[in-house]
């Protein structure tokens, strides 16, 4: 099962504050961990962000409510059929932890990615017509469609969605992943990167489509109006 992650992207330059931390200078490291900490490191070997679990940046009162970058990925049991959320904050006036998860309060942006595998029976319905835990909000007219390697679909939102007053992170026990992007000058870099490892790990892209994947997606990603 996968493990649960909840990490914290922060700008950072010196190599003293990422000890048991992941670097990654390229796409395709083995994201599965259970490290409270990761770090992006840039080409000529400068630490350039890390992350932090969401649950310990909490819990040590270390949450940005300036604004930041949220990935959260949920896994159909025994199959990659794979749901992504990627959602945006900015200026939160509250945030605390109940039952179902982590809540933020106050607006965001928010896109999604479906990824269908082959083995998937019910290709004809409309994502958003789904079962539960297996719906995204868009039609496939909405959606840049990608046909995978595998015979995957990876569907990915033209434009993204506005979210009012407040948004809940779920936290799950397995087949789920969360990570809390801090605002800096190469956040996209590190979250494209980030993504297509998670892609290629978790949902068993091939590497050229988990790339391309990860591109399409932030493609939206960039159309955020919260920042406006």
């Amino acid at each position: 099962m996968r493990s649960i992650w909840i990490f914290l992207l922060i700008f950072s330059f010196g190599y003293e504050h990422i000890k048991n931390t992941l670097i990654s200078n390229h796409f395709f490291v083995n994201t599965k961990n259970d490290s409270d900490l990761w770090a992006y490191q840039a080409d000529k070997g400068c630490v350039m962000a890390k992350g932090m679990s969401l649950v310990k940046a909490y819990l040590t009162n270390a949450i940005p409510p300036e604004g930041g970058f949220i990935v959260t990925g949920f896994f159909r049991p025994n199959s990659f059929y794979s749901i992504y959320e990627i959602t945006a904050y900015k200026n939160v006036k509250d945030i605390y932890r109940n039952p179902d998860g982590i809540t933020f309060k106050t607006d965001g942006s928010r896109t999604h990615l479906l990824i269908e595998p082959a083995t998937y029976t019910q290709k004809y319905i409309e994502p958003v017509n789904r079962e539960d835990g297996l719906s995204i909000p868009y039609r496939f007219s909405e959606m840049e469609i990608i046909s995978g390697t595998k015979s995957e679909k990876i569907m990915v939102p033209n434009e993204p969605l506005s979210l009012y007053s407040s948004f809940t992170i779920l936290e799950k026990k397995s087949d789920y992943l969360a990570y809390l992007f801090w605002l800096s000058a190469d956040v996209y870099i590190a979250m494209s990167r980030f993504l297509a490892d998670t892609f290629y790990n978790d949902c068993n892209l091939a590497k050229s489509d988990a790339k391309k994947s990860a591109e399409q997606v932030l493609s939206t990603v960039k159309k955020f109006t919260i920042w406006e």
